[in-house]
């Protein structure tokens, strides 16, 4: 029993001295934590609210999510590179300045062309006042990206954590005070809202943390740009195009057959999707700190990329187990009956979610090793593929979803080959060096 313990503290000892876990940890107890209130929340608002305006409001937040990259040209994601914090501060005064920008212009192009919008998506007319809070929506999103970068720059993980829960928070309230008066608008309003006060709390950690505004000048935010033009130049549309192409099936689904069918499988994403982006979504941005710093170090990198693969492919035949023996059944206790059939189709998409869970947290490796043009290539390719769905809308809805996830786990096998012949090339090459 004491070498049991004995073991066990030199363990623990290890863990909490590698900075890489230990502030992956902090993250994601955060994150896990700020989940819960959401995850609460769905019990009740997935009895409130129908697959149909689930449905449109999955497509309200994939086009948000599209926008949300085209506002800021990616320059959020190169905060954490510059050696100095007087070139890391003007590119955050330069992704909020563009993304206000990009909204303004976003906020006239809705109102005058609210009604083609609407058709374009097939978006039903009920809910069509969703479309006008998207421009405050990728405002207040984008913002707070950068906020968070700055953050994961400064090693501010605590606070990065504090702020997810404060977000989770104000949605949560939000939405359980639309949810007693039953608008469906409160699902958007809510997402707003948690936005919000994750911006309020973001600038109060700036401050508290001295951040030095002072050097953000015009002529600063101009060379800065043009240090990182490569950004945007081989990053941005294939970014888009990622993003277009993780929110294609929705918008398919929602056109192909119905909003309700969207709606289905926007619960599938919540419940399985949600809670791994959880990990993902920690551990990504931990990575990206540690690869760049290795990078700078002249260490290798190969090793932390496996490592982290077996951890995540253990985690996710854990979750592939549970929802193929019992996805109907806990859809139909948790959710209530009119959501049994995303239960079913579960079984089908969580080889889609799995594959995505393990890959999507090492393709940081692009950004700290600045090889987003090999990125580019990728996300155009894996666009085109899933994009050729569009010549499958006889197929019946269940094989179309099964054709889909054939294309997704595909694409990310050849998008992780890619990921480990660039960290080989990196580790080969520091080797030469020495």
């Amino acid at each position: 029993m004491l070498n049991r313990k004995a073991e066990f503290k030199v363990l623990y000892g290890k863990i909490s001295r590698n900075d890489f876990f230990r502030n992956s940890l902090i993250l994601l107890t955060g994150t896990v934590i700020a989940q819960i209130i959401p995850v609460f929340m769905q019990l009740f608002l997935r009895r409130v609210f129908s697959p149909e305006e689930f449905g449109a409001f999955s497509v309200y937040m994939s086009i948000l999510g599209i926008l949300s990259i085209i506002a800021t040209l990616r320059y959020e994601m190169t905060i954490v590179l510059p050696d100095n914090d007087n070139d890391a501060v003007n590119l955050l005064g330069l992704t909020i300045g563009l993304s206000f920008l990009f909204n303004v212009l976003l906020t006239i192009v809705i109102i005058l062309f609210h009604l083609p919008i609407i058709q374009l998506f097939n978006f039903p007319e009920k809910y069509g006042q969703f479309l006008y809070f998207i421009p405050v929506g990728v405002f207040l999103f984008s913002s707070y990206q950068a906020i968070n970068y700055w953050l994961i720059r400064i090693k501010a993980f605590k606070a990065s954590s504090i702020n997810k829960i404060s977000r989770r928070a104000g949605e949560g309230i939000v939405q359980f005070m639309f949810g007693l008066a039953k608008l469906p608008v409160g699902l958007v309003i809510a997402d707003i809202s948690g936005n919000l006060v994750n911006n309020i709390s973001g600038v109060f950690q700036l401050i508290k943390r001295g951040i030095d505004l002072k050097s953000i000048t015009f002529s600063n935010i101009n060379l800065i740009l043009k240090r990182y033009i490569h950004f945007p130049k081989y990053n941005l549309l294939p970014a888009v195009l990622d993003t277009v192409t993780i929110a294609m099936p929705i918008f398919l689904i929602n056109r192909f057959f119905s909003s309700q069918y969207a709606g289905f499988v926007d619960l599938t994403q919540l419940a399985i999707v949600a809670p791994l982006s959880i990990i993902s979504a920690s551990i990504s941005q931990v990575l990206l700190q540690k690869i760049s710093e290795k990078r700078n170090a002249k260490q290798p990198i190969l090793r932390n990329i496996i490592t982290l693969t077996l951890v995540l492919f253990s985690i996710s035949i854990t979750v592939l187990i549970i929802i193929q023996l019992w996805s109907t059944g806990l859809f139909q206790f948790v959710f209530g009956e009119k959501w049994i059939f995303s239960g079913q189709i579960a079984k089908i998409l969580v080889f889609s979610y799995t594959i995505r869970f393990i890959v999507s947290p090492l393709s940081i490796i692009f950004i700290a090793l600045e090889k987003i043009s090999i990125q580019a290539f990728w996300q155009i390719f894996y666009f085109l593929l899933i994009g050729s769905l569009i010549f499958y809308s006889d197929f019946e809805f269940e094989r179309f979803l099964r054709l889909f996830v054939i294309f997704d786990v595909v694409s990310y096998l050849l998008y992780y080959s890619i990921i480990i012949k660039i960290s080989l090339n990196h580790d080969e090459k520091l080797k030469c060096v020495v």
